[in-house]
């Protein structure tokens, strides 16, 4: 339930009754569906890079923007990790990417005006990826946080980078009846994310040292010198939220 209240997205109205397909007639489009809007008084930029480190990281940021005269979707999730969520058993429904509607803007600027953003690191859960959170990540950058969703490698259901290549999640690396080694797979997964979190904050942390020298080319480009990282809290959810906790006792920029 409430994974439903925070995650699910809402149909932008009710489906039509739709009887039994027809031999010969082509089946009806699946019914469009429309993240919430969000709630506070900015308009929503995203957008998205990627670490090239030894765990390759895909990272996305959320963030309050000036209303654009004209606004770039990217689609609810990629085609690929699409088809990998529906599962082996279940029809490809690579066109769920593009069957869920959100509100944020591709590279929509920065709102002009006000204080530097406060950041909010984001982990999703064991086995999941950062999409299913949009809703939560949408409300809170209209609201004035730049949310950074971090995708971790090791224990997201499926992960797709830049140049086609992918990683899966390997349950098998995980799940085990022994339950002394079940915690050493856990305590090792929850380092690797830790790892995950202040690399990430090392990148934010030199966007802003190279915004002071007027260098600021890459992806994030938009955010130089917009960030404040005096203010950084980080949420998550299931192992994602442990990941959280963990990280701000040990990491004392995280506060």
């Amino acid at each position: 339930m409430l994974a439903a209240l925070l995650c699910g997205p809402v149909a932008a109205a009710p489906a039509p009754d739709v009887g039994a397909p027809v031999p010969g007639e082509k089946s009806p489009s699946p019914q469009r569906l429309i993240l919430p809007a969000p709630t506070g008084s900015a308009a929503v930029g995203t957008l998205k890079f990627e670490l090239p480190a030894d765990r390759r990281l895909v990272v996305q940021v959320w963030y309050p923007a000036d209303r654009p005269a004209t606004c770039m979707h990217l689609p609810y999730m990629d085609a690929r990790t699409a088809h990998a969520k529906t599962g082996d058993g279940e029809a490809p429904r690579a066109d769920l990417s593009l069957a869920v509607g959100v509100n944020a803007c591709v590279g929509a600027t920065p709102v002009s005006s006000g204080a530097p953003l406060p950041v909010v690191l984001f982990s999703h859960g064991m086995g999941a990826t950062r999409f299913s959170y949009q809703s939560l990540y949408e409300d809170l950058a209209s609201r004035g946080y730049a949310v950074v969703a971090i995708q971790h490698p090791s224990g997201s259901r499926y992960t797709a980078y830049a140049d086609g290549s992918f990683s899966t999640f390997d349950a098998e690396a995980w799940y085990t009846a022994d339950e002394t080694e079940r915690q050493r797979r856990m305590n090792r997964q929850l380092e690797e994310w830790l790892a995950d979190g202040r690399a990430v904050l090392v990148r934010l942390e030199r966007l802003k040292a190279a915004d002071s020298d007027g260098v600021h080319s890459d992806a994030l480009g938009p955010l130089a010198g917009r960030l404040d990282l005096a203010h950084v809290g980080y949420a998550g959810h299931s192992f994602g939220g442990t990941t959280a906790m963990l990280a701000a006792k040990s990491d004392p920029r995280i506060r």
